[in-house]
């Protein structure tokens, strides 16, 4: 049984998520519905999660909480990207956003990674009260991991930053008698390259996002806004809620 499973309702509605920036040409708008399939969810979600009215949002005001959406895949090739959004910065704090997956054993509780079942791509370190042209200088992302119940975490790719999107290339295959996947990421379609190519030992996954104080984030289920580079035929998540 999921450890985390509580009897709440489906739909949170407490936030709005901020508006795309009309004279920043980083950001672009996802066209969202209040219709259709339920992604983020309060019955996979921290409580201090707070979710928009599409369940495409999700924002959080206190330490990393984590939110994964309704289903997992377990086979194929998928891919979903989130758009970052400016954050509150509560009490002071710079936030921060780690993106992922998680199995169903994963803890909501704090970062993906915090046990075994989580894998994510973190933004860089943040020192203080740095304007923001000093941070974007901080050129490395991290990539976090806990396979051996010791948390890990390395230099990993670019950092990234409000309206960026980050992209998620989740792979299943099979090789020894032995299922396994692999996950790389994209920085507006760029890839990072693989930050890990062998996830033994879980039978499905599911698309997570860990926020930080006043962290937001929009994820988008369908085709990329960013398109990736990458051969990789891959399915969108659209095509996974309303199978």
């Amino acid at each position: 049984m999921d450890p985390n499973q509580r009897k709440v309702t489906s739909r949170k509605t407490v936030f709005s998520p901020p508006r795309p920036n009309s004279q920043s040409k980083r950001q672009v708008s996802i066209q969202q519905t209040t219709q259709g399939p339920i992604y983020f969810s309060s019955k996979c979600c921290a409580k201090e999660i707070k979710i928009s009215q599409d369940t495409l949002s999700v924002s959080c005001d206190i330490g990393y909480c984590t939110a994964r959406i309704l289903r997992g895949v377990s086979q194929g090739a998928w891919y979903w990207e989130y758009l970052i959004h400016e954050g509150r910065n509560t009490c002071d704090m710079h936030s921060r956003v780690r993106v992922g997956v998680q199995s169903r054993y994963g803890n909501y509780n704090g970062p993906i990674s915090i046990n075994k079942h989580g894998y994510c791509y973190g933004q860089g370190k943040r020192e203080g009260e740095l304007p923001q042209e000093i941070l974007k200088k901080k050129k490395n992302g991290y990539r976090f991991w806990n396979e051996d119940g010791k948390g890990h975490g390395a230099t990993y790719g670019e950092d990234y930053h409000p309206g960026d999107y980050v992209g998620c290339l989740l792979v299943w295959s099979y090789g020894g008698g032995q299922k396994n996947a692999s996950l790389e990421f994209f920085k507006n379609g760029i890839s990072q390259q693989v930050a890990f190519p062998t996830i033994l030992n879980i039978n499905e996954l599911y698309p997570s996002v860990s926020l930080y104080y006043g962290a937001v984030v929009t994820i988008n289920p369908g085709l990329p806004v960013k398109i990736p580079q990458t051969g990789i035929k891959y399915k969108v998540l659209n095509q996974l809620m309303t199978n």
